[in-house]
């Protein structure tokens, strides 16, 4: 995982050379902050130099997560261009009919709307705008140089390369207005293809094809286990799961799974605490379908109980006041009190990666015991009445 970013890279530059681009656009945050040694410049320089031997160019900006890196210390070198963060310039390719306009950041934190000081389109030539923006609509990404849709479109460029929202958005096609995305997702929030887009002009004429470079690739398996009635049969389906998700995966990557269980289930109460027997059931399964493929990212054991029938004025058997009497105890402070002090001494001898990593044990220190007592009531009630 630790080095799937750089092997995305590689595979982006042996794309550009196998297709004989005229230039690559980065669009900021080539790298993510300060460098911690120098081995991150040299494997840029390498990657940059297998392009520049080609006559491939290279055009940077840096947006706020490189605004302050090392990487604009970089030697100088005739094919690679970085644009200047005082004002937004124009790096003209006369042999090509293009002119790139773009400004760097100068620092993380631009709020300025950097787009009312791109200079005018010029004639006769492609004009592409570069830019690091969070545009409008983007509420996950920090609203860095603020922009709208409209006021790209009024500038009057044929092509606006984006960088910094992380999935791939095309937001116009007149003119072309494209985030590509980042070419390696990086966590479980940014599951499915990831790569750069290559852009044919003719005449005039822009031409996309999207080009994915990921090596890893996150991804959510959802199982719904509302048919399943037994431990067992929760293990079974979870293994045809991940036999089948191997069959149809793309050999040629890996996998980073989380694995979500939900649905109403009868199973419900048996899968509670055994969560670590489930997730190693996966890593052997993952290992067996995989070969090496497969990695568990996370189990996420989302189900819940099917709905109790109503309690009819005659029942009054031993279970039914069993549900009772939880029902009332999630809520009752006295027995929760109680119910702590009893954990208290298990708490202190535990582990510090057990009171750190363990939802549980977080549970019960942050006082959440009504929550802890409803999701053990399906479990106990399960044990008690003899399923499995």
């Amino acid at each position: 995982m630790r080095g799937a970013t750089r092997s995305a890279f590689v595979r982006l530059v042996d794309e550009a050379l196998a297709r004989e681009v005229d230039f690559i656009v980065i669009a900021g945050d080539l790298y993510d902050g300060a460098w911690r040694d120098v081995g991150t410049g040299l494997f840029f320089n390498q990657q940059v130099a297998r392009l520049t031997t080609r006559g491939i160019r290279v055009v940077i900006l840096h947006g706020n997560h490189d605004a302050e890196s090392e990487l604009r210390k970089l030697p100088g070198h005739p094919l690679v261009h970085t644009f200047g963060a005082r004002r937004p310039d124009t790096l003209r390719l006369a042999e090509l009919g293009v002119a790139l306009h773009g400004q760097s950041f100068a620092q993380p934190a631009v709020t300025a709307n950097l787009v009312d000081d791109y200079p005018e389109p010029e004639r006769g030539v492609f004009n592409i705008g570069v830019l690091h923006t969070a545009l409008e609509g983007h509420a996950d990404h920090a609203r860095y140089a603020p922009c709208t849709l409209a006021q790209l479109r009024a500038r009057g460029y044929d092509y606006w390369a984006l960088g910094h929202v992380h999935e791939h958005v095309v937001l116009s096609e007149d003119p072309w207005v494209v985030f590509p995305g980042n070419l390696q997702g990086r966590k479980i929030n940014e599951p499915g293809p990831r790569g750069a887009m290559l852009v044919t002009v003719e005449d005039g004429r822009c031409r996309l094809e999207r080009l994915l470079v990921d090596v890893l690739r996150w991804q959510v398996l959802e199982i719904d286990l509302g048919d399943v009635v037994s431990f067992g049969a929760v293990q079974a389906k979870l293994r045809a799961a991940l036999a089948a998700f191997s069959a149809e995966a793309d050999p040629g990557l890996s996998f980073a799974l989380r694995v979500r269980l939900h649905g109403a289930t009868p199973a419900h109460g048996l899968l509670w605490g055994s969560e670590r027997l489930l997730r190693e059931d996966l890593l052997l399964v993952a290992a067996e379908f995989g070969a090496g493929r497969l990695l568990l990212e996370k189990l996420r054991v989302e189900t819940t109980p099917l709905a109790a029938a109503p309690a009819s004025a005659d029942e009054a058997d031993a279970m039914a006041d069993l549900r009772v009497y939880f029902e009332r105890a999630a809520d009752d402070p006295e027995f929760a009190a109680l119910l702590r002090e009893d954990l208290e001494r298990f708490l202190g001898a535990c582990p510090p990666e057990v009171r750190e990593q363990v939802d549980l044990v977080r549970a019960v220190q942050g006082e959440h015991l009504g929550a802890v007592i409803r999701g053990l009531t399906p479990s106990l009630i399960a044990r008690l009445g003899g399923e499995r």
